[in-house]
C-alpha cells in the first residue's frame, strides 16, 4: 500500500474534527487541517465534553 491513504489510527478528536468541519475527501491538506482543528477542539474544551458530542 505504499503511497496510498490508509484508514485507521485516529483519535476520538480527530474523528470529531473530520465529522463535524471537513469534508470525506482524503489529502495532505485535510489532513492538515484536520490537524489544526482538533488541536483547537482540544484546547477549547475538555475530554468529557467531546465524547459527549
Amino acid at each position: 500500500m505504499r503511497g496510498k491513504i490508509v484508514a485507521g489510527g485516529s483519535t476520538i478528536s480527530q474523528q470529531l474534527a473530520r465529522n463535524l468541519f471537513l469534508s470525506r475527501e482524503k489529502s495532505y491538506v485535510r489532513k492538515a487541517q484536520e490537524l489544526v482543528i482538533t488541536s483547537m477542539l482540544e484546547l477549547w474544551m475538555d475530554k468529557e465534553r467531546i465524547f459527549e458530542i
